[in-house]
């Protein structure tokens, strides 16, 4: 049986706005936010793949 998620997407918006407006998306990688909000590298990669499904996440405000 699948874990459930233990956060909430929308608690990672303004920490990973906040990086990647400071370090720009190259610089910007899933270990370095996984550290700023706690969240472990393993649930970032299940709930968005790749460092570009975060950055375009829909959760994201446009």
């Amino acid at each position: 049986m699948p874990r459930s998620r233990t956060f909430h997407e929308n608690a990672l918006l303004d920490p990973e706005i906040e990086w990647f407006s400071v370090r720009g998306y190259s610089a910007a990688s899933l270990a370095q936010l996984s550290a700023l909000t706690s969240v472990t590298n393993g649930s970032l990669y299940h709930a968005y793949t790749i460092k570009r499904g975060l950055f375009l996440s829909p959760t994201a405000p446009r």
